[in-house]
């Protein structure tokens, strides 16, 4: 198989890992407890069982059932039980910084950070560094665009990692392989041999975030952004 060819083989996988292989696809009843958690900790704080479940007009046990449905590698729960982290959204420390409505969150992949601002309907940066040359990479976004970027045109890993092992290591099945890299030619040095690894523009790493927000919340997110005007 040519270069090209194993990159369109790897990114054909992670769009259907974006539509087909995470855990919303076989739980639709979930996407409203996926929002809502994304927006309570898009306020800087750890979710607290009690004000989710009046969010969703759920008791306490229903509430609890549904977040036992949610795999464990996709949500961080504190020593009082109360969310820390989820899908890619953290309020203690991880991966990298994400900026918004003056807080400094985390996301545990850079992608996070590219599909969070329509989900939590604010403007963000997502700031990082090249894993090569340690150059700090920093994007501003609004809920449906980029605004700007620094340096101009950094690239994104991509993999396409299977349903089974997301479940199981979400971070160590894909979030840990997917990060901005200074320009294309710092990400194929860093690369090598390696079949397993793509990497897409900044475009188009936001036009995959676009269609993951669509995937997996369409109506429900459009109906929430018409709620609030």
């Amino acid at each position: 198989m040519t270069g090209a060819a194993a990159e369109s083989r790897l990114l054909d996988g992670f769009r259907h890992y974006l539509r087909e292989g995470h855990f919303l696809a076989e739980a639709p009843r979930l996407v409203p407890l996926s929002l809502a958690l994304y927006r309570r900790l898009g306020g800087g704080a750890p979710v607290e069982r009690a004000e989710l479940a009046v969010d969703l007009n759920l008791t306490a046990e229903a509430l609890n059932a549904d977040l036992r449905a949610v795999p464990e590698s996709t949500i961080d729960i504190d020593a009082n039980g109360a969310i820390v982290a989820f899908g890619g959204l953290s309020v203690i420390p991880a991966s990298h910084v994400f900026k918004v409505g003056g807080l400094e969150l985390y996301t545990w992949c850079v992608f996070d950070a590219l599909f969070l601002p329509r989900l939590l309907g604010k403007s963000a940066i997502s700031v990082t560094r090249c894993p090569v040359t340690d150059t700090q990479i920093e994007i501003s976004l609004t809920p449906t665009a980029i605004i700007s970027s620094r340096p101009a045109s950094p690239v994104m890993s991509i993999v396409a990692p299977n349903k089974e092992s997301c479940r199981e290591n979400l971070r160590g099945a894909f979030c840990n392989h997917v990060n901005f890299f200074a320009d294309e030619n710092t990400f194929r040095d860093w690369r090598g041999d390696r079949p397993d690894v793509a990497h897409v523009s900044l475009e188009e790493a936001q036009e995959l975030a676009r269609q993951r927000n669509q995937y997996r919340y369409g109506h429900c997110l459009a109906a929430l952004e018409q709620q609030h005007g």
